[in-house]
């Protein structure tokens, strides 16, 4: 939690590596509560995989109340962030086996003649272009101050912690202090793995110690 940080909040130097929806949410966020020092790095550019090219579709009522929340957010976004696309949709299931549906169907669909029903309504469902999205997250936390820098994660600068608070009495703690990216360290004072499926890569960067468990499916390393 940015309160129990050693240093204050706005002097806090975070190192984001990953430049996808993840990363540029947190930097995002971030800046949001007065961290002025972000640097994102991306080793090609910002939401070039999958962040760039999902379907970027959202449910309110399908997932339990994550779900609502996300997709509350996601609305919330869309109104204060400019050019990501969010639109509230209808959503219909749509069989072309069946045998007539057109009372939910737009009518350029009636010809079909396929069986419809109603999975959501633009109360309940919309989508957002996700690159836009993500582009649009970067975009204002570079307003706040962030930046970021294309090249190549290749490990991180640690310190051992024994002796010292931050140790939590476990041996051979250690925390990072630096991220090397081409060659350069960049200083940082909390780091944030946000690579997606790649995540797990960034597993050799520290000592065996720190982090255990890196999946690559939904854990975010701090």
């Amino acid at each position: 939690p940015l309160g129990m940080a050693a240093v204050a909040v706005p002097d806090l130097r975070v190192v984001i590596c990953g430049g996808g929806v993840i990363g540029a949410a947190c930097a995002y966020y971030l800046t949001k509560a007065g961290v002025r020092h972000v640097t994102i790095v991306e080793r090609a550019g910002l939401a070039c995989h999958s962040s760039g090219k999902a379907g970027g579709f959202l449910a309110r009522d399908w997932g339990g109340e994550f779900a609502m929340q996300s997709f509350d957010l996601h609305a919330e976004l869309g109104r204060v962030l400019q050019g990501t696309d969010y639109r509230p949709v209808e959503t219909l299931s749509v069989s072309m086996g069946g045998t007539g549906g057109g009372r939910v169907l737009p009518s350029w669909a009636d010809r079909c003649a396929p069986e419809a029903s109603r999975l959501g309504s633009t109360a309940t469902t919309a989508q957002v272009h996700p690159r836009k999205l993500t582009e649009a997250l970067v975009e204002a936390a570079k307003r706040s101050g962030a930046r970021v820098e294309i090249g190549i994660v290749e490990g991180v600068q640690t310190v051992e912690l024994a002796g010292t608070g931050e140790s939590r009495g476990e041996p051979g703690a250690a925390k990072v202090t630096g991220v090397r990216v081409d060659g350069v360290v960049l200083p940082c004072d909390r780091m944030i793995v946000a690579l997606g499926p790649w995540s797990s890569a960034a597993a050799t960067w520290f000592p065996s110690s720190i982090p255990s468990g890196i999946s690559g499916k939904s854990t975010q390393v701090l």
